[in-house]
């Protein structure tokens, strides 16, 4: 490709003249040659003392909740979940209005 001023002088020209090659069709990136981890636990992670999350019911499905921590001074004076949700249902109510 060359490029011309307009009074006619050559600015720049391409070495490569003519088409282009066809694509080469070898990957430019080198295939990782990694070993393939078994399919197994590692023997760092003990699991054998884990135990069933007792909560878990209440979170699933469409009916499930949020679970927030309480500050230990606010807990003191809800001892239920349903306390809690009564009173800031009231509190909502109390501030839309």
């Amino acid at each position: 490709m060359l490029v011309v001023s307009i009074n006619g002088t050559l600015l720049s020209e391409s070495s490569r003249r003519g088409l282009r090659p066809e694509k080469n069709e070898m990957p430019t990136k080198k295939i990782s040659s990694r070993k393939k981890v078994p399919d197994e636990m590692r023997s760092e992670y003990d699991f054998s003392n884990a135990r069933p999350n007792r909560f878990a019911k209440q979170f699933k499905g469409e009916g499930g909740g949020v679970l927030v921590l309480l500050a230990p001074d606010v807990a003191e004076v809800f001892d239920s979940s349903k306390k809690v949700n009564r009173f800031l249902r009231a509190t909502l109510s109390a501030v839309k209005k």
